[in-house]
């Protein structure tokens, strides 16, 4: 085949390929949301462990540096264990204390407006397993 050939047969290709796309812009919508949901857990992942490898890093060079006068050294799995821990303390206290600070509202208020939501949110849950079940009736799936 010549180049010309080729590029017209690819333009085509890519022509038709488009214009299906575009007739069932709804399902091609759909597939696009399953990839999201799908890439969605592997992309926060990623981005939690580079946000914590960092703090973690330079926990586990001080923790090294402290107990580099210790008689007994501990491996280095052991201060990459505690740099861990630490690191998971520190998330923890920013996210309890944060909304204090910003909010105003004392730690048992928060404590105690999350024990008040969690029955709503259960709520929430069963009205959307209800909502499905019904989808699911319409459709025939479930007699």
């Amino acid at each position: 085949m010549r180049s010309n050939t080729k590029q017209a047969l690819l333009v085509t290709v890519v022509g038709v390929t488009l214009f299906v796309a575009l007739l069932r812009l709804s399902d091609v919508l759909a597939f696009a949301a399953q990839l999201v949901d799908l890439v969605l857990p592997i992309l926060a992942g990623g981005i939690l462990a580079l946000f914590l490898s960092v703090p973690m890093a330079g926990l586990e060079k001080r923790l090294g540096r402290l107990f580099a006068k210790a008689r007994k050294q501990p491996s280095g799995k052991a201060l990459h264990l505690l740099s861990f821990l630490l690191t998971l303390l520190g998330v923890v206290l920013v996210l309890v204390l944060v909304p204090v600070s910003v909010r105003g509202y004392t730690l048992a208020g928060v404590i105690h407006e999350i024990i008040r939501r969690i029955p709503c949110k259960a709520g929430m849950v069963a009205d959307r397993r209800a909502i499905a079940m019904c989808a699911l009736r319409k459709s025939c799936v479930i007699a």
